[in-house]
């Protein structure tokens, strides 16, 4: 997982994957659900996977067949549901999209227990401590 600073962010955004390799032909990410409020109960819209995280939003890849509302849920295993702002979306393929969306509410945001669940896949050890060292400035 790498971290860079990118003069266009407020805050710092963890990478998972190399910056190389196109997203059509990448095999890593974090899996996730998206999910849209409702007046009862909350529908699912689609799967997506995960490309990078912080503490300022979050960007993934979805299939490019859905329209995607303003706002929307993120649901990972385990973990309480994030809700999200939708910032941009950019087409990668026929079938993909790249969407990138800021937290609905950043202070209440807590990345920890996602960063400590896929540390060992993808997260070199520096980036726990880096992660709460950027949440305690």
């Amino acid at each position: 997982m790498n971290h860079t600073s990118d003069p266009r962010r407020k805050h710092p955004r963890w990478y998972l994957h190399d910056g190389r390799t196109p997203f059509e032909d990448q095999t890593c990410g974090i899996t996730g659900r998206l999910m849209v409020s409702g007046l009862l109960f909350n529908r699912r819209l689609c799967k997506v996977i995960i490309k990078d995280i912080g503490p300022g939003g979050v960007g993934f890849l979805a299939p490019r067949r859905f329209t995607f509302p303003d706002e929307v849920m993120l649901v990972l295993p385990g973990l309480p549901s994030l809700e999200c702002k939708l910032m941009h979306r950019r087409y990668i393929n026929t079938t993909l999209c790249f969407v990138g969306c800021s937290w609905r509410e950043p202070d209440e945001v807590n990345l920890r227990p996602l960063l400590r669940k896929w540390r060992d896949h993808f997260i070199s050890r520096g980036v726990l401590a880096e992660y709460e060292a950027v949440m305690d400035q």
